[in-house]
């Protein structure tokens, strides 16, 4: 019974579909090889090898789980420590404006702002949502 308890607990929801968005962002962005560029240095790596950045960070669970906010990096662009470029924001930037336009960019900026809380429900229909997608790539 506890351990049923702790598998729907919100905090193994959000890690479960952390883990599920990130394979899908990256797999979807990979070519028929496996291979994905890096959306800010144009460094070319195996999906398996990159990592799923966020323009806004995690912290903002309102945009944390949505497409328009989350891009292939590799890990030396997303990271915030140790010589990193902790998400190369100026690049990241500019990707979205010449991908998306301004009036988009900012329109993801305000949608960062809101608060949101997720329900162990709407965590659970997601993780359906997401478990559906990888499997149709």
């Amino acid at each position: 019974r506890k351990k049923e308890k702790k598998a729907n607990s919100p905090k193994t929801l959000k890690k479960t579909l952390d883990t599920l968005i990130s394979l899908y962002v990256r797999r979807r962005a990979s070519d028929w090889q496996g291979n994905a560029i890096c959306i800010t240095c144009g460094k070319q790596g195996h999906w398996k090898t990159l990592q799923a950045g966020h323009y806004i960070s995690r912290d903002n669970y309102s945009v944390r789980y949505d497409l328009r906010n989350i891009h292939v990096q590799c890990f030396k662009c997303n990271m915030k420590f140790g010589g990193c470029k902790g998400g190369n924001l100026v690049l990241y930037t500019k990707y979205l404006v010449d991908q998306n336009g301004w009036e988009w960019v900012n329109q993801l900026i305000e949608d960062g702002k809101k608060i949101k809380q997720w329900t162990a429900q709407e965590l659970g229909e997601e993780i359906i949502k997401y478990t559906v997608l990888l499997n149709s790539l």
